[in-house]
């Protein structure tokens, strides 16, 4: 089997399961009172549930294309372990469905595929000397004194040069440290950027929904680049008072900073994010570059 997969398994936080913020949406659709939608959760968490079985049921793949492609399965599997919004259910239990079935039929490929056979093990050689140790056990009493008295004579001699012979056998090489490669400016540049970005896809995922609300503002959906989005909510990934909303809509999460303060807004002092799915990676799409983007 590949790498382990992430815990956890998809969840229903999102805001857009809350019915008090449907509006007209929950009148005109009954099911989502009748709990219809516990039918597409449902149905979302099965086909999870299935495509990590099967995939830790596969077998050992260490080279590619296979190898690959069983890290592929494993980054698509932790892209779902994350909240679910209502408008995208659907299409995330139909692949989730679609990956069960790949990954299923190439565990049962690797289930009857013929096991390599077991290499029968070489019986360890018998340490050197131990031969003729046991001869000299065996021969008189008086020969033993004799090696006896040899050893006397070898441990006074290590004594005067100030160690034992086992120590000096023992000691291990000396292994200098190597030190830290320096990296160039480009490279330094490249580092702080990734390490935001890992920042940023953290407060994506951890947001907590204070006065979580659908976004209807005209200036600020003109500015969360190409659509359509659908309906966007925001909320914010701290309860702190800070100018940071975390957005939800049809395209991804939206990173923003300070897009929620109509002054900020106004004066074109505010940074929009799309993060590319579940993973630790933004693209600018309006308002300034943080100073970490070198793009």
């Amino acid at each position: 089997m590949g790498r382990q997969l992430k815990r956890g398994r998809p969840d229903f936080a999102h805001p857009s399961w809350n019915h008090s913020l449907m509006g007209a949406t929950a009148l005109v659709d009954p099911g989502w009172w009748s709990g219809s939608y516990q039918a597409l959760q449902t149905r979302v968490t099965t086909a999870f549930d299935k495509a990590a079985s099967a995939y830790g049921k596969l077998g050992k793949h260490p080279k590619p294309p296979m190898k690959t492609k069983v890290r592929q399965w494993a980054d698509t599997l932790d892209g779902y372990i994350r909240p679910i919004a209502y408008q995208e259910a659907a299409a995330v239990a139909q692949a989730l469905e679609a990956l069960a079935q790949e990954i299923g039929a190439q565990a049962a490929k690797d289930e009857t595929a013929p096991k390599p056979a077991a290499v029968p093990k070489t019986p360890a050689a018998p340490a050197h000397g131990a031969s003729a140790k046991g001869g000299a056990r065996a021969s008189g009493k008086e020969e033993e004194e004799d090696e006896g008295d040899a050893d006397v004579s070898a441990a006074q001699m290590a004594a005067a040069l100030g160690h034992s012979v086992a120590t000096a056998r023992s000691r291990p090489p000396e292994v200098k440290a190597k030190p830290p490669r320096k990296l160039t400016a480009e490279q330094q540049k490249a580092e702080d950027w990734r390490h935001k970005q890992r920042q940023m896809a953290g407060q994506c995922d951890s947001t907590i929904r204070f006065g979580a609300h659908e976004v209807t503002q005209d200036s600020v959906l003109d500015r969360l680049g190409p659509g359509p989005h659908g309906r966007v909510w925001q909320g914010r990934d701290t309860p702190a008072n800070t100018h940071r909303r975390i957005m939800w809509s049809d395209q991804g999460d939206l990173w923003t900073d300070g897009l929620s303060h109509r002054e900020r807004r106004d004066r074109g002092e505010y940074s929009v994010y799309l993060r590319d799915g579940a993973k630790n990676r933004f693209t600018h799409v309006s308002g300034h570059k943080l100073k970490e983007d070198p793009t």
